[in-house]
């Protein structure tokens, strides 16, 4: 699989998320409480940061990626959510990270540019939220 996994500049942001989240974090660190968790959203600075994993490098704000690549190996091209619902791996590395809580990333279902799921990455599944992107925005969390 090929695809963008490094920011050349944080003004490619706007390609990949909407400007009034980033408008939203623009200012000051932000948290929100998702069930029992509480979750640190990322800085601007923080989304286009780079960082390691399995040995891959690339942007936060798509760190998903590095992930799938391993996953892809055990679990074929799927995921599930806590329903039992099918959760493609494409659609999961190209799905934006915005924040995390004890090394569970959440971020922005890449299908509708909205929803808000936590990815478990000890067994590769994945928690849809009652939580949108809007919602956020609006401070309605």
């Amino acid at each position: 699989m090929t695809y963008k996994a490094v920011l050349n500049n944080p003004s490619q942001l706007n390609e990949i998320i909407h400007s009034d989240y980033l408008n939203f974090i623009k200012d000051k660190v932000q948290t929100i409480r998702i069930d029992e968790g509480v979750f640190k959203l990322y800085t601007i600075d923080e989304l286009c940061q780079l960082v390691t994993i399995d040995n891959k490098k690339m942007s936060t704000i798509y760190s998903l990626k590095a992930y799938v690549e391993t996953l892809r190996e055990f679990l074929g091209n799927f995921t599930y959510d806590q329903n039992g619902n099918p959760f493609t791996l494409l659609r999961l590395a190209l799905s934006p990270v915005i924040g995390s809580e004890n090394g569970n990333p959440i971020f922005v279902d890449y299908k509708d540019k909205n929803t808000i799921y936590i990815f478990h990455p000890d067994g590769g599944d994945i928690t849809k939220t009652t939580l949108t992107l809007n919602k956020i925005i609006k401070n309605e969390y």
